[in-house]
């Protein structure tokens, strides 16, 4: 068993989501993604969802 992340896959594995959602953020979170967002790809932002109210989920998910 080799040791070693295969840091092929986990460098993409952002990449590989389909959505990623961020719940209770608060002003420091919000503070650091305004500071990361710049430097991440066009499609990597498209798929970071951050809430503050776990009731916008409803936005992107069916209620039963």
């Amino acid at each position: 068993c080799d040791p070693e992340p295969d840091w092929y896959v986990l460098g993409f594995y952002a990449e590989r989501l389909a959505k990623f959602y961020v719940l209770h953020v608060n002003w420091f979170y919000k503070m650091m993604w305004t500071l990361a967002k710049p430097m991440l790809s066009a499609h990597t932002k498209e798929q970071v969802e951050i809430m503050s109210n776990p009731s916008d989920l409803n936005r992107f998910f069916e209620s039963d």
